[in-house]
């Protein structure tokens, strides 16, 4: 049985999309096992597999004198955040198929979280 996208569906996904696109901040920051920029030149590293990437010139993401995605950079966050609501509110909104998966992913979560509550609950 395919899940239908439901209205609070639509006015939950820009905040799970936010808590995705921090996600995606923080593992950037983390686990890149390589800098990112490498000569300073920004028309230089753009050519870079893997590393700086043409969003990066657009919205002047920062890094530090390594090279390396700066964690504590309120400007990359917010770039970070902005980019994943944007393209995921844009495909959950124009794409039924996307919206009903992104359902679907939401209500397992939140049957997973009540089962795993009640489990809890009754082994105290």
């Amino acid at each position: 049985m395919e899940t239908q996208a439901a209205f609070w569906h639509y006015l939950v996904a820009p905040f799970v999309l936010a808590a995705i696109g921090a996600l995606w901040h923080v593992a950037r920051a983390l686990w890149a096992p390589y800098p990112e920029r490498f000569t300073g030149s920004k028309f230089t590293d753009w050519h870079l597999p893997l590393g700086y990437q043409l969003t990066d010139w657009i919205h002047e993401t920062e890094f530090d004198e390594d090279g390396y995605y700066r964690l504590d950079s309120w400007r990359n966050l917010k770039v970070a955040v902005a980019l994943v609501v944007a393209v995921g509110m844009f495909f959950v909104l124009f794409s039924s198929g996307v919206a009903n998966f992104f359902a679907a992913c939401m209500n397992a979560t939140l049957q997973w979280l009540f089962d795993l509550a009640v489990f809890r609950w009754q082994n105290l």
